[in-house]
C-alpha cells in the first residue's frame, strides 16, 4: 500500500490546481485550437476546449468524490476529444489518485505527445503518466493477476 493512498484530500489545493491549469489553456487557446486542428475540425476543437475549461472550472460540482486520496488508477483514452478525454480519465483523477497511467490510442502517438507537451501536463500532474506501451503488453502489465502457484502461470482477474 502507498503511505498516502487513503490520506484525506484538501479539496481548496485540488480547486486551486485545476483552476490553474484551466488558466495555462486559456492562455495557449489560440496554439491548442491549431494542435487540435491537426486532429479535429475547428467546432469539435473549440466545443472540447469549453467543456475541458468548464470541468475543471467547477469541479466543486464533484466535491464529495474528492474525500480520500485512492491508489493507482490505470486508463484508456478514446479516439475522440483528446483534450477532454485526457481531463475526465487522466487529469481530474489524477487530483485524488496516487497515480494515473493513461494509455492514449495507437493512431494519435506523435498528435498526443504534442499535445501533452504543450499543455506542459507533466509539470501541472506529476503523478499522471502517459504510456504508448502496445495494447497487449499495457494490460499485461497493469492488469491483476492471480499466479497459479503449481503452474507459475499468471491469470489475469480484470478481465
Amino acid at each position: 500500500m502507498n503511505p498516502k493512498e487513503y490520506e484525506q484530500i484538501d479539496f481548496t489545493n485540488v480547486n486551486i490546481l485545476a483552476k490553474k491549469f484551466a488558466q495555462s489553456i486559456r492562455k495557449i487557446k489560440t496554439k491548442l485550437i491549431g494542435k487540435l486542428l491537426e486532429y479535429e475540425t475547428y467546432e469539435v476543437a473549440k466545443d472540447e476546449i469549453a467543456r475541458t475549461l468548464d470541468l475543471l472550472d467547477h469541479l466543486d460540482e464533484n466535491k464529495e468524490y474528492f474525500k480520500e486520496r485512492i491508489g493507482k488508477v490505470i486508463t484508456f483514452l478514446p479516439l475522440n476529444q483528446p483534450l477532454y478525454a485526457l481531463t475526465c480519465f487522466g487529469i481530474v483523477p489524477s487530483l485524488m489518485a496516487t497515480e494515473v497511467i493513461v494509455r492514449h490510442p495507437k493512431a494519435m502517438s506523435r498528435f498526443f505527445e504534442d499535445m501533452m507537451n504543450l499543455l506542459c501536463v507533466n509539470s501541472h500532474f506529476p503523478n499522471l503518466h502517459i504510456s504508448s506501451e502496445e495494447r497487449e503488453t499495457f494490460i499485461r502489465k497493469h492488469s491483476l493477476c492471480k499466479i497459479n502457484p503449481d503452474t507459475k502461470k499468471r491469470i489475469s482477474s480484470t478481465k
